[in-house]
């Protein structure tokens, strides 16, 4: 990496390995996803924005759109992110709407590249390094391992009711010098915003001769 990334980057790291919960909520509480009906409820990657999701610190530019797949695909590792002058990223990813998010699944590479802990900051589009070190997420986790995109991981419903972004900050993994990561899955619902736009349609209608004026009616219907 070039030297103004990595004085950017400042490899100033303020992630907290330790395995205290308190603030995650996710404790151990790990699910196990082996079945493949399950694929149905990951479906938010239908309604990600994908032309604007963006990704610091990936070694390959644009490579992070290629985690976003369908759940049957989850194990094709032919397209992954990795991370460039260290292990940490920064995934920002907006929809399309308002999404509700209920969990999400993230498979990792091997030889210590997986992520190990992640912190998720809602409607906060642009996230940086500097905003998400300082910052307080919704929420951050310890991730297992999960090479096999057996393992799910639960989110506080009352916390990511109403979200338009979302952003990973991973900021740490298993002991590699890069982070890899090859699927990014999102389980929950598409809440399609209603729009109420009044259209008014105008036309002079004509009246008595006697009166020799025009007058103005209006008529709007409400979609």
């Amino acid at each position: 990496p070039t030297s103004s990334m990595a004085d950017h980057h400042e490899h100033n790291h303020h992630c907290n390995h330790g395995h205290g919960h308190g603030s995650g909520g996710d404790g151990h509480d790990h699910s196990k996803c082996k079945d493949e009906s399950i694929g149905e409820l990951y479906s938010l990657w239908k309604y990600i924005d994908t032309d604007n999701v963006t990704c610091m610190n990936e070694l390959e530019p644009g490579s992070v759109k290629g985690i976003f797949k369908t759940w049957d695909k989850r194990l094709d590792r032919t397209k992954f992110v990795e991370s460039d002058c260290d292990e940490e990223l920064i995934i920002n990813i907006p929809f399309t709407g308002m999404v509700k998010l209920q969990s999400f699944c993230i498979i990792g590479g091997p030889e210590g590249s997986s992520p190990s802990k992640v912190k998720l900051f809602v409607n906060q589009e642009g996230l940086d390094f500097d905003t998400a070190q300082d910052g307080i997420p919704a929420q951050e986790f310890d991730l297992p391992q999960n090479l096999e995109g057996e393992i799910e991981i639960p989110v506080k419903s009352h916390t990511w009711g109403d979200v338009n972004n979302i952003s990973f900050y991973i900021c740490g993994n298993w002991g590699a010098e890069r982070t890899l990561v090859s699927y990014l899955g999102l389980k929950g619902s598409f809440m399609q915003v209603q729009r109420r736009a009044v259209v008014a349609n105008y036309e002079v209608s004509p009246v008595p001769d006697k009166n020799k004026l025009g007058e103005l009616s209006g008529q709007s219907s409400i979609f």
